[in-house]
């Protein structure tokens, strides 16, 4: 199931208006069939059963690994060798990352469909080692884990989001802007060579309970 903040931000959009508008057609050709409240209230229960996020546990490095390299695999010839091999980094460095902060994963069917991590730096919450499976891309997954990232830096007094980025990673960069991500100039600059820039979101005073202290 989704977290709570997830689901009020993103549930409601799974279902559109010109779903709902068609089914109301049904049902009035086909009274006491159902009404579109119930279809709709069924609609998103079977797509909140989709998709599952939590922390991550040890058995799932290797699992981790094989979707960041799967995710990016088609970019590879972009990168640096040593720029790939740092951004798929593999099953043990998964462990030992998740020594080093949080890691969370998306499950759809009990099996890992995306991922990402976060290191806390003083005020800033650092997300890294963000990727979902090209098969489940468009199914709000990617807006899902950073939902659960933003929630827990609220909740743990953090005041921006920071990540670094490609240039080439156009469609994860159109997600981050929707999210609320602005570009900053500040570094790194560079991954083994292969070209960075970084985006913050700072986060609202509202979703952060140090603020008000």
């Amino acid at each position: 199931p989704w977290s709570a903040a997830a689901w009020r931000r993103f549930g409601p959009s799974w279902i559109s208006k010109a779903q709902i508008a068609e089914e109301a057609q049904v049902t009035k050709a086909a009274p006491g069939r159902r009404t579109p409240g119930s279809w709709v209230k069924s609609t998103l229960a079977m797509k909140q059963s989709r998709v599952e996020i939590r922390m991550a546990v040890a058995g799932e490095a290797s699992a981790i690994a094989s979707v960041l390299a799967d995710s990016f695999a088609e970019y590879q010839a972009l990168y640096t060798d040593e720029g790939f091999a740092a951004t798929t980094p593999d099953t043990d460095r998964i462990r030992k990352r998740m020594s080093e902060g949080p890691l969370w994963v998306a499950l759809q069917d009990e099996v890992v469909v995306g991922t990402v991590a976060a290191v806390s730096k003083g005020p800033a919450f650092y997300i890294r080692g963000m990727a979902v499976l090209p098969a489940v891309r468009g199914q709000k997954v990617g807006e899902l884990l950073l939902a659960e990232i933003e929630n827990y830096a609220a909740v743990h007094g953090h005041q921006t989001l920071r990540l670094s980025t490609t240039p080439f990673l156009s469609r994860a960069i159109r997600l981050y802007e929707h999210f609320g991500f602005q570009r900053s100039s500040e570094g790194p600059h560079d991954l083994f060579g292969t070209p960075l820039f970084t985006m913050v979101k700072i986060l609202r005073p509202a979703q952060n309970p140090g603020a008000s202290k």
